[in-house]
């Protein structure tokens, strides 16, 4: 069964330029997603006005919710476009790029912001090929550390949280869960280094326990339990230093 929806888009020809919006009737059929929305805009770029525009622009290339270039909000919401169907969000979109990082057109963002709080950690994580097998080995084994490693760094945690924004020095929840993922696994890899970041100016100390990071994650990740977790661990640490 076929039927039209309504969408209205942020658009951004360029990093520079103004935003505008634009409109667009779309007929969808069965249980489709927005990425297939998205696509078929990019097929037939026509607006509701009939006037042939430039296509969409937007990121994504797995389609199944693996790579996290596809995060938008749509009403308000940051989701995975290759994870939201139209039924579930009915027959009026607003679609939006995220709001947390810089815009480089219509709904694409730059990921280089998301890849530089978890840069951060990513210096931190063990490169040798041994230990990387010990590591997926220990993650098999354990439910917490299979919760921490469907991380796929698409930002939106981040763009859910009330205390992450260019005025906060905050890396955000997921970076956050990555270095819990190291120190669950008792892995003495920089697990120094790793402490200081969890309890340093861009840790722990910035979240304000709103648990929207949580609600936002398309994974499931248990974002608040694995916080908490991390704020002990590191007050365990800092007790220890402090008394030898």
């Amino acid at each position: 069964m076929s039927k039209k929806i309504f969408i209205r888009i942020k658009r951004k020809d360029n990093p520079e330029s103004e935003s505008y919006w634009e409109d667009f009737k779309i007929k969808t059929h069965g249980r489709m997603s927005l990425r297939s929305v998205l696509k078929s805009i990019q097929k037939n770029a026509t607006n509701a006005k009939g006037e042939r525009v430039a296509p969409v622009v937007w990121e994504g290339v797995c389609g199944i919710g693996s790579c996290g270039g596809c995060g938008m909000l749509v009403n308000g919401k940051a989701v995975l476009a290759c994870e939201t169907f139209i039924e579930d969000v009915g027959e009026s979109l607003i679609l939006e790029p995220l709001h947390k990082f810089s815009v480089l057109r219509d709904l694409m963002i730059d990921h280089r912001q998301i890849d530089h709080s978890f840069s951060e950690v990513l210096n931190l994580k063990p490169l040798d090929g041994l230990h990387f097998l010990l590591i997926q080995e220990k993650i098999n084994l354990d439910q917490t550390l299979i919760d921490l490693s469907r991380c796929i760094h698409c930002g939106l945690c981040m763009e859910a949280c009330p205390q992450f924004h260019d005025k906060s020095p905050y890396l955000g929840a997921g970076p956050m869960a990555e270095l819990q993922l190291f120190n669950v696994m008792d892995s003495h890899w920089k697990k120094n280094e790793r402490q200081e970041i969890v309890t340093g100016p861009h840790g722990i100390d910035h979240c304000g326990h709103a648990q929207s990071c949580e609600a936002a994650c398309p994974k499931g990740i248990p974002l608040v339990e694995i916080m908490a977790g991390a704020h002990r661990d590191a007050t365990v640490t800092f007790f220890k230093k402090l008394f030898g």
